[in-house]
């Protein structure tokens, strides 16, 4: 009789989590193919766009990442076309990969078994309903790739210490370095990972763990090896100098834009819950918590991820709200413990579904002014009329200065230079722009001075006062906060 009940539980938790997950990414693909949008992603489609065709990045054009995310992209190109929903639809499945793993884990290992359903759902629901992965993860650039790779890199991490085999720190390592190899951003993922494999070791050898984590790691970096040898200067600057010489070229008031950026998640619901249910974790697993070292090891593992992770994404100048998105998993991760905690001393021990529920409708619901805002948000059809228009308005030939969301739009390659409107700022010699790839403000003012650029499109005021874009075309078309300029006839 017991056997039967229990299996009739298996088959409804089975079904109650696999009902969710599908919900979950219909939800979030669903958005991906529609709304998501981030003006920072025609650079990255960009790149992956030049490297679809034939290019490498850093030698043939600047791209200041690290290359694996861009090769990913520039795959999915040759595989399903020139097209952003492909690639919004890849960085999706990452997303709820990512998802995934840190729910089933709850599913699967959580130390209070009547709670593992209950947490499991809770979780995926954090990061499912959660607006900065929405918003971030199911785009072109690098969030939902180094989601899934973290969380996967923490996975085979924490299966380490107890297990005498070489594989699960090897496929660690490996995991992580693609992470980091996706973007720079989780460079802290894999020294945090290494030094826990190497405290917390039980069984087999541990230096041989660590040597096998090490060896992974650097296997994803191979690709960016090669780069560096077909251009050393090149991939030296994109990597390394532009980030800490050029990065903040633009960006005046990084300082204060910093300090508003680390006390936002005092405004963000979300942020303030995964913080304090994360804060309850760590005071529940330092104080009161009755599980097993080991068991309580991998939450501490969680939490120096978050904190590494944290504190390494409030240096760069200017930081961004989005980079914190790797904190997510992890602090998640943390939260569940949190979650147990207050259940606990509000009587739920027995009864997880009331305090597990309430807090995941509530999370759910703070996503609510996120998914209507989008409305009301530029998207990649909104891009796609405007690039539209300049294709109408130019000759056959014609050079575009344009952005490069459009340039990716028409298919077109830019000038040489024109690849990363951000690096316009940097101020290099001229021989150093030419082998950087870099086109210079100057230099950009005497092209349009000298007519150089039939058709002009630009979103932002400051830069069409910058050019004078106003005064040296004859025709306009403004289309919301777009402009287009081209010479010839109005149309």
């Amino acid at each position: 009789m017991d056997s039967g009940i229990k299996q009739v539980r298996d088959t409804r938790g089975r079904l109650a989590f696999w009902s969710l997950m599908v919900a979950i990414a219909a939800l979030l693909l669903l958005y991906a193919v529609t709304r998501a949008f981030v003006w920072d992603e025609g650079y990255h489609l960009m790149a992956a766009q030049h490297i679809a065709h034939g290019k490498l990045p850093y030698i043939d054009f600047c791209f200041p990442q690290t290359p694996l995310n861009a090769y990913v992209n520039a795959g999915i190109i040759m595989l399903f076309g020139e097209h952003w929903r492909p690639i919004h639809v890849v960085a999706g499945l990452f997303c709820l990969g990512a998802m995934i793993l840190v729910a089933q884990y709850f599913w699967k290992y959580f130390p209070a078994e009547n709670w593992r359903l209950p947490c499991a759902l809770t979780a995926a629901v954090f990061i499912g309903f959660n607006t900065v992965v929405d918003e971030f993860g199911p785009i072109g650039q690098a969030y939902g790739i180094c989601l899934f790779f973290t969380v996967a890199a923490y996975r085979m991490s924490i299966k380490t210490p107890a297990s005498g085999n070489v594989f699960w720190p090897f496929l660690s390592g490996v995991f992580a370095g693609i992470a980091a190899g996706s973007s720079l951003l989780t460079a802290p993922v894999a020294p945090v990972l290494l030094i826990w494999v190497w405290v917390y070791h039980q069984t087999g050898l541990r230096w041989l763990k660590s040597a096998a984590f090490i060896t992974g790691g650097c296997v994803p970096f191979l690709p960016l090896l090669w780069l560096y040898f077909q251009g050393k200067e090149q991939t030296v600057f994109n990597i390394v100098k532009y980030h800490a010489l050029y990065r903040a070229s633009d960006w005046p008031g990084a300082d204060y834009h910093n300090l508003q950026v680390f006390m936002s998640w005092l405004s963000s619901t979300q942020a303030l819950t995964l913080v304090l249910l994360s804060i309850a974790g760590v005071l529940f697993l330092i104080k009161r918590c009755e599980w097993s070292r080991p068991q309580r090891a991998e939450f501490y593992l969680a939490g120096w991820l978050s904190l590494a992770e944290g504190a390494y994404l409030s240096t760069p100048f200017p930081t961004f709200g989005r980079y914190f998105i790797f904190l997510v998993p992890f602090m998640t991760i943390l939260s569940m413990p949190g979650l147990y905690a207050l259940g606990e001393k509000m009587g739920y021990t027995q009864r997880p579904a009331w305090p597990t529920g309430i807090v995941a409708v509530l999370v759910t619901l703070m996503c609510v002014p996120f998914v209507v805002d989008s409305f009301q948000q530029t998207t990649w059809q909104d891009y796609e009329k405007v690039a539209q228009k300049v294709a109408e308005v130019t000759p056959k030939g014609g050079r575009i200065f344009a952005d490069e969301l459009v340039y990716f739009i028409l298919g077109q390659a830019p000038p040489s230079g024109m690849e990363v409107s951000y690096t316009h700022t940097v101020k290099l010699s001229p021989a150093e722009e030419k082998l950087e790839h870099i086109v210079s403000v100057d230099e950009l003012k005497k092209q349009f001075v000298n007519h150089d650029f039939v058709t002009a499109q630009s979103c932002t005021d400051a830069e069409m006062e910058r050019y004078g874009l106003a005064d040296a075309y004859p025709n306009r078309k403004d289309m919301d906060d777009c402009s287009i300029f081209w010479v010839g006839q109005a149309k």
